[in-house]
C-alpha cells in the first residue's frame, strides 16, 4: 500500500503563499491602514502619498526587527480597506501580512451589498 501524499498548509498572504509553520511570532488584530476613504479622498490626499507607504513600510519593518514575523489585519470594507496601498506596502516589508475580508456593520449590511 502507497502512504497518502501529505499536503503542507499554506496561508495567503500578501506576498504571496507562505507555508503554516512558517509564520513565525504572529499579532493577530492590527490595522496597517484605517481610514473613513471618503474623508481620505478629500481632506486627506496624503493617505495615499508614496511617503504614506514608505512610512507604513518603516514601521512594519521595524516591528519584524523586534522579532514579529507575522501579522493579521482586520481592516475590511467599511473601516478603510484600500487594496491598492496593500499593493504598494507589500514588497517594502519581509512581514508576513495576512489580510482579512468581509463588512464592517454595526446594524445593517451597507447599502450596495444589500441586495446580492
Amino acid at each position: 500500500m502507497n502512504a497518502p501524499a501529505t499536503v503542507e498548509a499554506t496561508v495567503e498572504t500578501l506576498r504571496g503563499p507562505v507555508p503554516a509553520d512558517g509564520l513565525g511570532r504572529v499579532l493577530i488584530h492590527e490595522h496597517v491602514f484605517i481610514m473613513d476613504v471618503e474623508y481620505s479622498c478629500n481632506y486627506r490626499p496624503d493617505a495615499f502619498a508614496d511617503e504614506t507607504i514608505a512610512a507604513a513600510a518603516d514601521r512594519l519593518n521595524a516591528l519584524k526587527a523586534t522579532g514579529i514575523d507575522t501579522i493579521v489585519d482586520l481592516t475590511v470594507l467599511g473601516i478603510g480597506r484600500h487594496v491598492p496601498n496593500f499593493v504598494r506596502l507589500a514588497p517594502l516589508t519581509d512581514l508576513n501580512i495576512i489580510v482579512s475580508t468581509g463588512i464592517y456593520t454595526f446594524d445593517e449590511v451597507p447599502r450596495p451589498f444589500q441586495y446580492y
